[in-house]
């Protein structure tokens, strides 16, 4: 592949890359709307400071 190729084609991987970062950040992991995992991350941990406990860190992937 020439040089306009190459770049062409790391263009629509990027593309494609963002796409579909933002589908899986719009749904969210588990198949539900990013504020719902928010609120329950927010009830967790208020749970958690009633117990003493530190509040449980969102999963880094």
């Amino acid at each position: 592949m020439g040089p306009l190729g190459e770049s062409l084609f790391c263009f629509l991987s990027m593309s494609i890359h963002r796409q579909i970062f933002t589908q899986q950040y719009e749904i969210g992991r588990y198949g539900r709307r990013q504020e719902e995992i928010l609120v329950e991350h927010r009830m967790m941990a208020m749970i958690a400071s009633k117990d003493g406990r530190r509040p449980p860190q969102p999963v880094q992937t």
